[in-house]
């Protein structure tokens, strides 16, 4: 099983999210700290605004056929706390 990093998955969605769409301003974003209760740990913003949250990367990746059958993403101590 090849693990990816939560930071190259967003870096994946992010790269397909500005090739499919002709508009470029929109992307995922991790949340800050003091946004977590609103939006989730990732929201997706269009333009500077937040369009969907609670956004789970890992989902989207496999939606979007960007995250293979052995790959499963590493998780961080962060990760394991939250």
């Amino acid at each position: 099983m090849k693990t990816v990093t939560e930071r190259a998955l967003v870096g994946r969605i992010n790269r397909r999210l500005a090739k499919d769409g002709g508009d470029k301003g929109r992307l995922l974003h991790k949340s800050r700290p003091g946004e977590i209760a609103d939006f989730g740990r990732y929201h997706l913003t269009d333009s500077n605004t937040i369009i969907d949250s609670h956004v789970e990367p890992i989902e989207w990746a496999r939606q979007m056929n960007l995250l293979g059958l052995n790959e499963t993403l590493e998780l961080t101590a962060a990760d394991e706390v939250s």
